[in-house]
């Protein structure tokens, strides 16, 4: 599998192994592109709960994982986000043609350090 994606604001961090919590390697720039090159799951704990969080391990620029959700298509020409029952189009985004698929990014209140 090789996935080229670009990094969504405001950056992702870049990790050595796929836990969130393990040692963070490097900051990713928004905007920046990277090539996903394995996809995997972590658990992770926040106050009592436990939750999935998709990691992301990427060969370029830097070695590391990074959490998918920092992460959109690379070739996508703007992001549609569901918030409050509706799906809502992200600032700066380009207009749908018609027949063109859309890319909608489902926001959770997951939050790992504000990154990856």
């Amino acid at each position: 599998m090789k996935d080229r994606r670009r990094v969504r604001p405001p950056g992702a961090i870049v990790r050595a192994g796929s836990a969130s919590d393990s040692a963070k390697v490097a900051t990713l720039e928004p905007d920046e592109e990277v090539l996903v090159v394995e996809l995997d799951c972590c658990y992770a704990k926040k106050g009592e709960d436990v939750r999935q969080v998709a990691r992301g391990r990427i060969s370029y620029p830097i070695d590391g994982w990074v959490s998918m959700k920092c992460l959109r298509d690379g070739d996508a020409g703007g992001d549609y986000v569901y918030r409050g029952g509706r799906v809502q189009k992200r600032p700066g985004s380009q207009r749908r043609r018609p027949g063109e698929s859309v890319h909608v990014v489902v926001e959770t209140d997951e939050s790992d350090d504000g990154g990856g």
